[in-house]
């Protein structure tokens, strides 16, 4: 899997929380299109941002070109819990 896709230069960026270890080697970037996490977390967000874009200037957010990547690659490098 990639470990980043898009623009660094967007002014949205979807940050992932881990690859999910039993999909990572069939995932093509983080926050894979296929992956259900996108869809459930990304979507809703998407259109909101979408309909305040359209209401204020009559355009649309190309989010083929938005920043994605996860905030750490393999989940086994998170912090236990408690840590910060």
């Amino acid at each position: 899997m990639e470990q980043e896709s898009g623009n660094k230069h967007s002014a949205i960026w979807l940050i992932g929380d881990s690859s999910p270890p039993n999909w990572r080697e069939s995932l093509e970037e983080p926050l894979d299109s296929r992956h259900p996490a996108r869809h459930n977390i990304w979507t809703p967000v998407l259109e909101g941002i979408q309909k305040q874009v359209y209401l204020g200037d009559r355009r649309r957010v190309d989010d083929s070109r938005l920043y994605i990547r996860n905030a750490v690659h393999d989940a086994e490098d998170k912090p236990s819990n408690g840590a910060v």
